[in-house]
């Protein structure tokens, strides 16, 4: 891959149509077991939402990034505005609902870096047809639509369909998964699972090798184009138009694993964007999400001088 080329300096549109939310995280040692009460070692709150993270992290490599969501009235809205403008990303499209709360998510972080996540949609749930029809104009001039599953279903439905009946590449990052996903597969060029999302999606845990090509191979019948199985600090597993492969992880210390996967998509999203080889914008996302989980809490996406740096010193050690 050419990093610090040409094509990063010739910044493509990313449309990121999402949830914006605020966090509240709490580090701990054990997570609660039921009717536990237990203590936090520290706490932190930070604007979050799959869509606002994602939307940041692609920002962060160089792209020039439009975030299309809704948020609500008051502190916790102003403050998503202020964090996407200070981070580069457009927010003419964001919509202001004076009526509802801006979405929240509840957080625990344990000694390992694992995390347990409670998400109250908000605002997030009020993005209609019409706010999407709003921003038509710049979809249909993006270069990568990346979607998540942080809004209705009806607006995740028809913000897919109106990018794919424009071919405007689509990345679809299912998350929160539910079987009903499937459906929209079909207006889909990219999806993003995980490992227990796959399992919702296909009713198959994607472990052993034949497992994972059983997953693939299910979701490759809804008509998506290509799968990209995220699995953590065992890599991610690509199926599709473009071939079979695995790609290893980075090799790093986890801090806070907490949107991880969302530095994964808005960066896999810089790299499609960049008509990067889905090979190459595989490998571009690990390097960013590995750094990403070396700090605490979500607003953790590296920018791109520290992307090259990482992965020009896996290509030193090879």
């Amino acid at each position: 891959m050419k990093t610090g080329s040409q094509e990063h300096q010739s910044a493509k549109r990313v449309v990121v149509i999402g949830s914006v939310n605020y966090d509240l995280t709490s580090y701990v040692n054990e997570f609660p077991k039921p009717n536990e009460t237990i203590s936090s070692i520290s706490s932190a709150a930070n604007l979050g939402g799959k869509g606002l993270n994602q939307a940041v992290a692609a920002a962060r490599m160089g792209a020039n990034v439009h975030m299309i969501g809704c948020i609500g009235g008051g502190q916790f809205g102003d403050a998503a505005k202020i964090h996407l403008q200070s981070n580069g990303v457009n927010i003419d499209y964001l919509v202001t609902n004076p009526e509802a709360m801006t979405g929240t998510a509840a957080i625990a972080v344990d000694h390992e870096g694992n995390n347990t996540i409670i998400v109250n949609a908000g605002a997030n749930q009020h993005l209609s047809k019409k706010d999407i029809d709003h921003a038509k104009k710049i979809i249909l001039t993006a270069d990568v639509v990346l979607v998540q599953a942080e809004l209705s279903f009806e607006a995740i439905e028809y913000a897919l369909r109106t990018a794919n009946e424009a071919q405007i590449p689509t990345i679809f990052n299912p998350a929160p998964a539910n079987p009903a996903l499937v459906n929209l597969l079909k207006y889909v060029d990219y999806v993003t699972p995980n490992e227990t999302e796959t399992e919702t999606l296909t009713g198959v845990n994607p472990f052993e090798r034949e497992d994972i090509l059983t997953a693939i191979t299910v979701l490759n019948q809804t008509g998506v184009g290509n799968v990209v199985i995220t699995c953590g600090s065992r890599g991610c597993i690509v199926g599709g138009s473009e071939g079979f492969s695995v790609s290893l992880p980075y090799n790093v210390t986890a801090i806070d694993t907490t949107g991880a996967g969302d530095v994964f998509n808005g960066v896999f999203a810089y790299g499609i964007a960049h008509k990067m080889n889905i090979a190459d914008a595989v490998d571009i996302a690990s390097a960013a999400a590995a750094l990403s989980v070396e700090k605490k809490t979500a607003n953790s996406a590296p920018h791109y001088p520290e992307v090259e740096a990482l992965m020009s010193s896996k290509q030193e050690e090879k």
